[in-house]
């Protein structure tokens, strides 16, 4: 939503940079080239500022941030509020790489502004809006990179002490969180937070089907429920109950003021059967305990590889299923899963031409998206060809 927010943003702004061109603002002209310069001054003089200098606002900093959140939240993560803090503070610098980059994109992109509405009409305007749009394009990659990452957790900045405990302890199973007297304000981190720290929860984004394995077992109790859903922990502020089928949880530890449940009968990400794969819901978790764990070889957000054990019986994977999810073994063609009574993903090891498999989720066939890419290609060379077939004529006609 955010990108698709900033790409109607910057639809928005080409509109203007085509105004701007017929009625140039001595404004825009002026103010904003001063705006990024004065910004670049900032940024120089933040990077030469000595070391006791910096030293002392960062405390300042990090001091009003933590009285601003305690005032919030008595139960908030100081370490976390710190840790962003301090990171702000050394993103203010000329220096830092991504600020560099980012600032960079800036100038380009008011260079760009100011060569396209020149008193030079004819090719400064192509080569002016170019560079816009060069910098723009740059700019959304970088937010695409930022917010859209299947990266290794590693690289996420700032760390979070207390999310990456919860994230050892959880390891491949998921979390849950809320229960009585839980809402919003108190919840430990909500799902988008736990998923940037490669942290599934229980009814959050791993998938994009709502039919989850949560929600399709209604009928079984609910602690049954929860471990066939892969739910390894539960996190609830200390002061409130347990959820609903975590009250036999034991609690392992705290962190920031919350319990951590440990589930002692969850159910891991991958396990494989040999008796009959089990067709109703009532079965379900007799079988499931029943079958052999299988160990993860290497998993990123949208992919897992493993060694099943054998070419007989069924593989559950605890994730919900979707067309999406394919499955392939020692470097196959890719077929799709079975969805099981529980709405999870299974396949038939008997289908496998050898013991190494490797599972991804794309929700779109690949032809759809080279298609759309095609299309979005053609549609930009399209506009290119009219801007500067545009601009020729007429300068055919000033002539």
């Amino acid at each position: 939503m955010q990108l698709l927010f900033l790409l109607g943003g910057a639809w928005m702004a080409a509109e203007m940079l085509v105004d701007l061109n017929r009625n140039p603002s001595w404004l825009i002209r002026r103010a904003l080239p001063a705006g990024v310069a004065a910004l670049g001054l900032i940024l120089t003089i933040a990077a030469v500022l000595p070391d006791g200098t910096k030293n002392a606002i960062e405390q300042k900093v990090i001091a009003r941030s933590l009285a601003n959140k305690e005032s919030q939240d008595a139960t908030v993560d100081r370490e976390m509020i710190a840790g962003r803090a301090r990171e702000w503070v050394r993103r203010v610098s000329i220096l830092h790489p991504r600020t560099a980059w980012v600032y960079g994109l800036w100038v380009v992109g008011t260079c760009g502004l100011l060569v396209a509405t020149g008193e030079k009409k004819n090719r400064s305007l192509a080569i002016g809006q170019s560079m816009v749009l060069g910098a723009t394009i740059l700019e959304l990659g970088t937010l695409f990179h930022s917010w859209c990452t299947f990266s290794d957790p590693a690289n996420l900045r700032p760390p979070e002490p207390s999310i990456d405990r919860v994230g050892a302890l959880a390891g491949e199973n998921r979390v849950l969180q809320g229960g009585p007297g839980s809402d919003f304000t108190n919840t430990f981190a909500v799902p988008n937070l736990l998923a940037s720290h490669f942290i599934y929860s229980v009814e959050a984004y791993e998938s994009i089907h709502y039919h989850s394995i949560f929600s399709a077992l209604l009928a079984l109790p609910a602690d049954e429920r929860l471990s066939l859903a892969g739910v390894g922990i539960a996190v609830q502020k200390s002061d409130n109950p347990p959820a609903e089928g975590t009250e036999s949880w034991p609690v392992v530890e705290q962190v920031s003021g919350y319990n951590i449940r440990r589930n002692p009968v969850a159910t891991p990400l991958l396990v494989t059967g040999t008796s009959p794969q089990p067709d109703s819901p009532t079965t379900l978790f007799s079988a499931v305990q029943a079958a052999t764990p299988v160990a993860v070889d290497s998993r990123t957000m949208n992919r897992i590889q493993f060694t099943a054990p054998g070419k007989t019986g069924w593989l559950r994977m605890a994730m919900n299923w979707h067309p999406g999810w394919q499955w392939r073994s020692s470097g196959g063609s890719w077929q799709s899963f079975a969805q099981g009574p529980d709405a999870a993903a299974y396949l038939d090891l008997q289908k496998a031409d050898g013991p190494s498999i490797e599972a991804r989720f794309f929700p779109r066939p690949s032809w759809v998206i080279w298609l759309s890419i095609s299309a979005a290609a053609g549609c930009l060379g399209f506009l290119i060809w009219r801007g500067i077939s545009g601009l020729s004529a007429r300068s055919v006609t000033t002539l």
